[in-house]
């Protein structure tokens, strides 16, 4: 629940890897969360955009947590 440290973590891997599909679905999630719902609608849509084509059901921000939010 350290959702502003996650956010901003996010943000920097954002920074290097644009569109990265792990941290926007993160970044995602943590805006959701602290009840930006602009925002993280609008992270939504990117992260949507990002992995239209992938095969990955996403659940977390890694492969190493099981689980579905998609």
């Amino acid at each position: 629940k350290r959702y502003d440290e996650a956010a901003r973590v996010y943000q920097e891997d954002l920074a290097h890897w644009p569109e990265n599909g792990w941290s926007l679905f993160g970044l995602w999630q943590c805006l959701r969360e602290q009840g930006d719902s602009a925002a993280a609608a609008d992270m939504e849509k990117r992260w949507r955009k990002a992995w239209k084509r992938s095969d990955v059901k996403v659940g977390s921000t890694c492969l190493c947590v099981e689980g579905d939010r998609t």
